[in-house]
């Protein structure tokens, strides 16, 4: 019990961590459509990517879209591995890109709906000024 609430400390700190701007938008942060080729398979703790300080400043736009399979954890569902970019206009994106979803949490890959394969999701981080 201990360590769960921890882990939900530690997640409310993270989210403290994001950017509170609400100038640049870096995703769509609406989880029932985060995974663009899966249907079922949604995560239940979502962290956006943060906007790199260098390309906020300097007025750039972009996106990185990323391939990833599903692992399970020790203890807690289930997490992204082998993140890889599939097209990604910075190299800055793709570094908070792959940041942010490396601290997504899924369902337990026994608890996954077994219409879908949990490899190879794909989910793309835009990043856009208002």
């Amino acid at each position: 019990m201990n360590k769960f609430v921890i882990m939900i400390v530690v997640l409310f700190g993270l989210l403290a961590c994001q950017s509170t701007s609400s100038s640049p938008s870096t995703d769509n942060t609406d989880i029932s459509n985060a995974i663009e080729n899966r249907k079922f398979i949604k995560p239940i703790v979502m962290i956006t990517a943060k906007y790199p300080e260098q390309e906020y400043r300097a007025g750039v736009e972009g996106s990185c879209k990323v391939s990833f399979d599903l692992s399970d954890l020790e203890k807690f569902g289930s997490a992204p591995t082998n993140i890889k970019p599939i097209e990604c206009t910075n190299k800055n994106f793709e570094k908070m890109c792959t940041t942010a979803l490396s601290y997504w949490r899924f369902k337990s890959l026994e608890d996954i709906d077994k219409r879908e394969s949990p490899t190879n999701l794909i989910y793309t981080c835009n990043f856009e000024l208002s």
